[in-house]
């Protein structure tokens, strides 16, 4: 299945249409209010790639350049 959103991606889970890998932050007001539940499987690793965008035409500021910066950071 494909959803347009996160909030479809809740609402099917919601209407017992499958389980779904989603951040915590995306579902903390839904597990206080007992709508739905997390389970945690500490064996399985996730590994995700993050994008930074940006206006192409306007220059990157100085506090904007030193963040992208940090990205050859380990932590």
């Amino acid at each position: 299945m494909q959803f347009s959103s996160l909030e479809a991606i809740k609402q099917a889970v919601s209407a017992n249409l499958g389980v779904t890998v989603l951040s915590s932050m995306v579902v903390e007001e839904d597990v206080i209010e007992g709508r739905l539940h997390i389970i945690q499987v500490p064996e399985l690793m996730i590994a995700r790639s993050i994008n930074v965008i940006y206006l192409k035409d306007i220059a990157l500021s100085v506090p904007a350049v030193a963040f992208l910066g940090l990205k050859n950071i380990s932590v």
